[in-house]
């Protein structure tokens, strides 16, 4: 459980630098969708280990699918809105264009959004103390992104 919590923490500190410095990405938002690609890569991969041998409760499987695919379909429309170089913060290295429709006219955090509906899913599947506390951890952090997403944004030379 260390070790999901470990990675989700490095990842988000990652995006706040993003967010906070990005002059200090010298190779600009090519860099960052690695990074960003191989960190997810491996929150899935560690979480999947974590889970690996657990009970699943298939007790109410259409309120938790719900759960897991509406987060799904706003992950999915943000990255269709606005690519890859958009999720992973393009914007800090140039400008993008401002979107104002699906999945943004349902909430201005889709992505977070998303992605904390999923994990609540998840959490619904296995119902044990180490996958709550590693789904609370997470939907902590994409809280304490948004947050750090309003802090003002350094002007790039």
């Amino acid at each position: 459980m260390f070790f999901a919590n470990l990675i989700t923490t490095c990842t988000h500190l990652f995006y706040s630098l993003v967010w906070l410095r990005p002059d200090l990405i010298k190779g600009g938002v090519r860099d960052v969708i690695r990074v960003g690609v191989a960190a997810r890569s491996l929150e899935l991969l560690v979480l999947s280990w974590v889970l690996y041998g657990y009970d699943i409760s298939w007790n109410f499987l259409g309120i938790k699918m719900t759960f897991i695919i509406a987060g799904q379909i706003l992950n999915l429309a943000v990255y269709d809105q606005l690519g890859l170089e958009g999720v992973y913060y393009g914007s800090q290295f140039r400008d993008l264009p401002i979107i104002k429709s699906f999945p943004y006219t349902v909430c201005s955090n889709p992505q977070y959004v998303g992605c904390i509906l999923t994990y609540y899913g998840i959490l619904l599947f296995y119902p044990c103390q180490e996958v709550l506390m590693i789904s609370l951890y997470g939907i902590l952090w994409y809280m304490a992104t948004t947050e750090i997403e309003k802090i003002p944004k350094i002007k790039m030379s």
